[in-house]
């Protein structure tokens, strides 16, 4: 069953987490119309300078595929 918000159908939805003390990753996953929408949230003091490195290479690629697409 699609959700509606103010009328319009909510098409896509990207889960947030509000990070707390002592937690370094956190994960949600929410399903609507048999899609699933990951959210990742992340502390760059905690994790180590790969992943931060990894994780702003995946940034950039979402926008410019946002970029190129829209």
């Amino acid at each position: 069953m699609p959700l509606y918000i103010a009328g319009a159908r909510m098409v896509h939805c990207q889960p947030v987490l509000i990070s707390y003390h002592g937690s370094s990753l956190n994960i949600a996953v929410q399903a609507n119309t048999g899609l699933l929408e990951f959210g990742l949230t992340a502390c760059r003091r905690v994790l180590s300078r790969r992943l931060t490195n990894w994780w702003s290479t995946c940034g950039r690629a979402a926008r410019n595929r946002g970029a190129a697409s829209g």
